[in-house]
């Protein structure tokens, strides 16, 4: 059985532009890991010292980065487990997860395709440029899903099935897709894009979720991925499951979200999300209790917050 060294004592070492540098340089090769731990399909980041990838390390890691070819196509980060790591002959499945933006002008968006332009300094995720746009990975048998922009959970085909030791690695190939001209290298807005997925396997707990952050070949995106990886980093937890309006992360939405509101008017809340926060208020509680109003002052802050500025000629 191949011995793999969990590094977990280096996690706190580990930022978002040390994994990218590992992924880029040192390493020959780096895949998406899958094992099991306590009876649950896991993943971490596997990093090989060759292609071959015979021996490897593994990372903690729930987000995942790549970079769109030219036709829009990708097939690196790949899946891998050594032997052992997973039940041996077993189909390994996936599903895409809807995810709700609870920040920005975006707030209360439930989508399973986010999108940003990667233009200026901030991460800014919204839906999809338009309706036709899909983000879609490819299984065992070239069966493909589509994370189109919906609300709902996205069932995938078999993404693998593992070897007669438990082991695997497989690149599957993912594709971004607009008005069903897939290959048409002119025709996707540039930018950034991300989906969240689970893996899950008959007689295992499913994984926790986890995140592709997808660039366009443009160079401006290159800066802008290590922005979105950051911003989907920092939502890793809250971004699959949470409530609209749950602006804190708790899983509830309740008056402490009113204050994060409040206090984040203008520059990350819109007065939009204060109509999210409503319709959903009470959701995770055992039991609804009165809705704050917005004070009156706060009303005209916001107002005055809100209206166009002009810079002294």
């Amino acid at each position: 059985m191949m011995r793999l060294t969990i590094k977990k004592n280096l996690m706190r070492l580990l930022s978002s532009v040390s994994l990218l540098v590992v992924c880029a340089t040192a390493a020959a090769h780096s895949d998406i890991y899958l094992g099991v731990s306590s009876g649950q399909l896991q993943t971490g980041l596997g990093v090989c010292p060759d292609a071959s990838c015979s021996t490897f390390d593994v990372f903690p890691a729930s987000v995942f980065a790549g970079t769109f070819d030219q036709n829009y196509v990708e097939n690196n980060p790949g899946f891998l487990a050594g032997p052992g790591d997973l039940p041996v002959s077993t189909n390994i499945g996936w599903d895409f997860l809807p995810m709700t933006v609870n920040i920005g002008p975006q707030t209360g968006l439930v989508s399973t395709l986010l999108y940003w332009n990667g233009q200026g300094s901030t991460a800014t995720f919204g839906p999809p440029p338009t309706a036709d746009y899909q983000l879609g990975m490819y299984g065992r048998n070239n069966e493909v899903a589509w994370a189109e922009g919906g609300d709902a959970l996205v069932s995938g085909p078999t993404l693998l099935r593992t070897n007669p030791n438990g082991s695997t690695h497989t690149h599957n190939f993912f594709a971004l897709d607009d008005n069903d001209d897939l290959f048409d290298a002119n025709a996707s807005a540039a930018g950034i894009y991300v989906v969240a997925l689970q893996a899950r396997a008959t007689g295992l707990t499913t994984s926790d979720p986890f995140f592709f952050v997808w660039r366009t070949q443009e160079s401006f995106t290159a800066p802008a991925l290590l922005l979105a990886r950051q911003w989907v980093e920092a939502r890793a937890e809250t971004l699959v499951g949470a409530s609209p309006g749950d602006f804190n992360g708790d899983g509830l939405v309740d008056v402490a979200d009113y204050t994060v509101w409040r206090d984040g008017l203008p520059a990350n809340y819109t007065a939009a999300a204060y109509d999210v926060w409503v319709a959903n208020y009470g959701a995770g509680a055992p039991a609804s209790r009165s809705i704050p109003e917005p004070a009156g002052c706060l009303l005209v802050t916001l107002a005055l917050a809100l209206l166009p500025t002009r810079q002294p000629s």
